[in-house]
């Protein structure tokens, strides 16, 4: 996809590309995103351009007994104006790396394994790019580091499933 917008001389652009092959399959997706602040009939708003970049690449593998997945994105957004919140964005960066991995072991038993580590940085403030008395300044740093697991065990039967996990 390509865009462009004539109220801020913005740009967008992106490409999700992905491919299948017997049992393997992948993705590759970017997008791009770079405005200037928009242009109104009384003049021009505070800032409110966007500066933002994300890419994401997965790998898949499955057949008749397993699936299993690896994905990773990432979020590169620096200074974008959000006239609608309190704050406008410095910057905010990191991503999400994941995988699943699920495998029959029986007619009626599966098992399931789940996980995932995010690590992200996203700074606002209200002074940058709007005007504001420096008494009333306000900044907002939110990291956030974590990873998360699950395993399970599924058993069909005739019309339900039962699953137990940790």
């Amino acid at each position: 996809n390509l865009g462009y917008n004539s109220v801020n001389d913005g740009v967008l652009g992106g490409i999700n590309l992905a491919a299948k092959s017997g049992y393997h399959g992948w993705q590759l997706g970017v997008s791009y995103e770079d405005a200037n602040s928009y242009d109104f009939a009384g003049g021009t708003n505070y800032y409110s351009g966007i500066d933002r970049q994300f890419y994401n690449l997965a790998y898949q593998y499955e057949d008749e007994n397993r699936f299993f997945e690896i994905a990773s994105n990432y979020n590169d957004t620096g200074e974008t104006g959000t006239p609608a919140l309190p704050m406008d964005i410095t910057y905010a960066k990191g991503g999400v790396t994941s995988f699943k991995y699920n495998q029959n072991l029986t007619n009626n038993w599966s098992l399931l394994l789940d996980g995932s580590f995010q690590d992200t940085d996203h700074l606002m403030d209200n002074y940058r790019y709007r005007q504001q008395m420096p008494a009333m300044y306000r900044e907002s740093l939110t990291t956030l580091s974590q990873a998360a697991f699950s395993v399970a065990g599924q058993k069909t039967m005739s019309q339900s499933e039962l699953m137990l996990g940790y």
